[in-house]
């Protein structure tokens, strides 16, 4: 380019960094620069708050830039400046315009603040950030003393019916194992026996049991409403 496409280009510069400017809004700076002029190089500048940017000054980091290994097609995007601004984090983009003799003769800089997009990225991790992501998946590691905890409720459980095992029919087991697999008892590894021991039958008729209360769950469009369970086992944790 000749000085006065220099000059032109430089004009038309301002006139998009103005419209970016104030469409992103107040957390994005916008520098051109005259880099004919590296001591005085900027020219025009939207939201200069941002790192402090004004007309006159000189360039920054333009030789850091330009050698980059991820400098590629004259634009450097995305990178953090190599003199920080306490208190911000900035994420920059610089790219530069050459003239007819591949010599650079104007740049656009643009600094980003996402320092509050950080807050809000960190506080969004946070508050998705599970401890476990699947309770089947946890319930076999047993870890501390969950396994106690459940041979407590299935014995709490079965002793509060208000009827020896002996006594009992087969509703009053379906009561027991359904209350039971309300509280995922069923997850841990080992129930199963401890139940069917407990209720004096074999394994196979707890998944008997387990089945035949599925089925009539899915059955029913509201949820099956446990009988027979005294006021103390509605307290078992």
């Amino acid at each position: 380019m000749s000085v006065s496409n220099t000059e032109e280009l430089l004009t038309n510069l301002k006139t998009v960094v103005d419209l970016v400017g104030a469409t992103i809004g107040r957390h994005c700076e916008i520098a051109v620069h005259d880099l004919r002029h590296p001591e005085r190089s900027v020219v025009h500048v939207v939201n200069g708050h941002v790192t402090n940017r004004a007309v006159g000054q000189g360039i920054r980091d333009l030789l850091g830039i330009l050698h980059s290994p991820h400098f590629q097609n004259d634009c450097l995007l995305n990178y953090q400046p190599a003199v920080p601004m306490p208190g911000k984090t900035i994420r920059s983009s610089t790219c530069i315009f050459r003239d007819s003799q591949g010599v650079p003769v104007a740049a656009v800089c643009m600094n980003l603040d996402v320092t509050e997009f950080v807050k809000v990225e960190s506080l969004m991790q946070e508050l998705t950030t599970t401890l476990v992501s699947d309770l089947a998946t946890s319930a076999t590691r047993e870890p501390g003393d969950v396994g106690a905890m459940v041979d407590s409720v299935i014995r709490s459980t079965v002793e509060s019916y208000g009827k020896p095992v002996r006594e009992m029919a087969k509703e009053d087991k379906l009561h027991i194992i359904e209350f039971l697999g309300q509280r995922g008892a069923f997850l841990t590894r080992g129930a199963v026996a401890q139940v069917a021991d407990l209720l004096q039958v074999s394994r196979h008729s707890i998944y008997k049991y387990l089945q035949e209360i599925k089925r009539k769950e899915s059955s029913q469009e509201s949820p099956v409403e446990v009988g027979g369970i005294s006021p103390e086992m509605a307290n078992i944790p």
